[in-house]
């Protein structure tokens, strides 16, 4: 953490009471532990005001045990982990929920029996609590009865499924009005998402078909695979053990590799690709298609 005073940098702390600045203050000097880092990593994502990685979420901070912000252990910024909006309220609550309840278009089917409980008025409490609590069947019975269950049951079908808040396009107009993001910028992280969801596919044809004629493999059925050596001065350092997609112009195919380094004696290692096939006619086809083609191999495009 840097020593300097997180209010200096982010005006939102000057509006904290003493004692939640305390807590705050506790909360970016204490190292993580690997659950805290891993959890991090997946929930609070990095700080988007200065992209430090040193990040966490404030659901074990006593006090305010609030899982939906996140908290840069460098710079002290906050922001929401849900919709990625900075934190501008003392009170630590992103004003994304405020359009979510005025919309509840992906909320109709959330929390309807505890909804509806509370219209049921006096009469409807006092039903509920003479319901038998020990046998499922009963309880299901008279609850159907009291609360109308079907209907529940068709407002849940027709209702959407959870929307991720940085997903929702209602989100995302009232972040561009709010100009936390620009509508560029999203547009640019569909087009990564897009990229990640390609790629994913890509791998998992490398894993479950052929190479070469992208046939499924047999389950019980063999395969072959072989090692193919690239040329001097491709540089691929950091990439082994990833898919990368090898062109082969000539026959107009992207065939799925495998990047690998052998150690070799005298600190070398041997580079080369690893391709995988569903018959030795595949395999040799392959080859040859690289074989002719191995001054182009600069051409790869390495996620």
């Amino acid at each position: 953490m840097r020593k300097e005073d997180p209010g200096k940098r982010h005006p939102l702390w000057l509006r904290f009471d003493e004692l939640t600045r305390r807590r705050l203050l506790k909360a970016m000097r204490e190292p993580l532990d690997e659950e805290g880092e891993f959890l991090a990593t997946i929930w609070a994502g990095s700080c988007i005001h200065c992209g430090s990685d040193y990040t966490m979420d404030l659901c074990e901070v006593e006090g305010i045990e609030n899982p939906t912000v996140g908290l840069c252990k460098e710079c002290g910024g906050m922001w929401c982990t849900e919709c990625r909006a900075p934190i501008v309220t003392p009170d630590l609550v992103c004003g994304h929920f405020d359009v979510c309840e005025e919309c509840g278009r992906c909320l109709a089917g959330r929390d309807l029996l505890e909804d509806e409980g509370e219209d049921l008025g006096e009469e409807g409490e006092e039903a509920l609590e003479e319901i038998p609590t020990g046998d499922p069947g009963v309880w299901e019975s008279d609850l159907e009865e009291i609360l109308d269950l079907e209907d529940l049951e068709e407002e849940e079908e027709e209702a959407e499924e959870y929307i991720d808040p940085f997903e929702c396009q209602i989100i995302r107009d009232w972040l561009v009005e709010k100009g936390f993001y620009t509508r560029e910028e999203f547009e640019e992280y569909d087009r990564r998402c897009q990229e990640e969801d390609d790629y994913e596919s890509f791998c998992m044809e490398a894993m479950h078909f052929c190479a070469w004629c992208r046939k499924p493999f047999d389950v019980d059925g063999t395969i072959f695979t072989s090692r193919l050596e690239l040329k001097p001065g491709l540089e691929l350092e950091g990439e082994e053990g990833l898919v990368v997609p090898l062109h082969l112009s000539s026959v107009d195919r992207v065939v799925p590799a495998i990047f690998f380094t052998l150690p070799l004696p005298g600190n070398r290692g041997q580079r080369g690709l690893n391709v995988v096939t569903c018959s030795l006619e595949c395999l040799e086809e392959l080859r040859e298609a690289f074989n002719r083609e191995r001054e182009i191999i600069e051409r790869f495009n390495v996620n």
